[in-house]
């Protein structure tokens, strides 16, 4: 079942990214030029999940970024916001 879980987030994940673009903003004001389809991993409630998605970097300020990662509060490497705050909730209760 969790395989299944791990599946079916990971398509869904693909289903979300925006239509990819050549270049977006920056927070600095300055251009993040799309470089590739970049793998990321993230832990979740059902086991660690690999996706794909649009990486943007080249900007002067050398950061990069995935507008997907943004959108959903995703760190990748890290435990997904949802599996976090009910790690939290089962510590304190």
């Amino acid at each position: 079942m969790n395989e299944l879980a791990v599946m079916v987030l990971s398509e869904t994940l693909a289903l979300a990214e925006k239509e990819r673009v050549q270049t977006i903003v920056c927070e600095c004001g300055g251009e993040l030029h799309y470089q590739r389809r970049r793998e990321a991993k993230i832990e979740s409630t059902f086991g660690w999940v690999s996706y794909k998605r649009n990486y943007y970097a080249g900007c002067d300020c050398k950061k990069g970024i995935s507008p997907l990662d943004e959108e959903f509060g995703i760190i990748p490497g890290e435990i997904t916001p949802e599996f976090s705050t009910s790690l939290s909730t089962s510590v304190t209760s």
